[in-house]
């Protein structure tokens, strides 16, 4: 018997901020994204739990990324 053992990332855009903000690096006035990047660890190629579960907020310009936390993300999504 053998078993199909591994890990797998995800990444889901959950929306943007919903007042405008400066992005630090382009300068630019725009609506920051937020997406949830999460690692799963997989039994026979199915997600079975995750291991770890980040947020990160993004600007959609220029690319950069910042890690924020859970409670952080909800608040600029609300």
């Amino acid at each position: 018997m053998f078993f199909l053992v591994g890990v797998q990332s995800y990444s889901h855009e959950l929306g943007f901020y919903k007042k405008e903000g400066t992005c630090p690096n382009c300068n630019r006035t725009i609506k920051l994204g937020i997406v949830r990047n999460s690692v799963w660890l997989t039994i026979f190629f199915v997600p079975c739990f995750p291991l770890s579960i980040k947020y990160f907020k993004f600007c959609p310009e220029c690319g950069i990324s910042a890690q924020i936390t859970r409670k952080e993300a909800k608040a600029l999504l609300k």
